[in-house]
């Protein structure tokens, strides 16, 4: 049986919040690769025009997708009320575990350029803030903002990848993550 072409009626119940929930757990089932607009309308029972009504193409899908996941990250760190340096171990931390959480989500906007989002930048923006309180000269500034990046994309993609088969090591590796942002911290403060 072929799905019928073009917009679902409206009472298939077809909401913006459920096709990116779904688009979440396919996401995440299947990687980046595996995740087209076509394996999400199978999944929803919709055809593939029916996402496209919401969304121009896969890259505004994950662009949308990465906006919703990474503003929880923002909006815990606007409340944050302490000096520099706990306010870069918060932003870290709650983006280290919100990747965690999402490892395929953050992999789908490293392969997409065009899905890099406004809240994955503003990370990226405030910690720079947070950097420029340091009072480090521009140069050695930008090193360390690229450095808790990196290693911080690194740790959460690489605890993620065996979390599954080895939840122990896993949480060693979690561990291993806060004592060496620590570690980090203690070089720039």
């Amino acid at each position: 049986m072929t799905a019928k072409r073009g917009r679902p009626k409206k009472e298939t119940g077809i909401s913006l919040d459920v096709i990116l929930e779904t688009s979440l757990e396919v996401l995440e089932k299947t990687g980046p690769q595996g995740f087209s607009m076509r394996t999400l309308a199978t999944h929803l029972k919709i055809t593939p025009m029916a996402i496209y009504h919401y969304f121009p193409n896969r890259a505004a899908l994950i662009k949308e997708l990465s906006d919703r996941v990474y503003s929880q990250v923002t909006e815990d760190f606007e409340s944050a009320q302490d000096n520099a340096r706990h306010k870069i171990k918060q932003l870290l931390t709650s983006y280290y575990q919100t990747g965690l959480r999402y490892p395929n989500l953050t992999l789908a906007v490293f392969s997409t350029p065009e899905a890099f989002s406004a809240k994955v930048k503003r990370i990226t923006f405030l910690l720079d803030k947070l950097l420029k309180a340091t009072k480090l000269i521009p140069q050695r500034r930008q090193m360390w903002l690229e450095i808790l990046v990196d290693f911080t994309h690194g740790s959460f993609l690489a605890t993620a990848t065996v979390s599954r088969s080895n939840p122990r090591l896993a949480k060693k590796q979690g561990e291993r993550y806060h004592q060496q942002l620590e570690e980090l911290l203690n070089q720039i403060f």
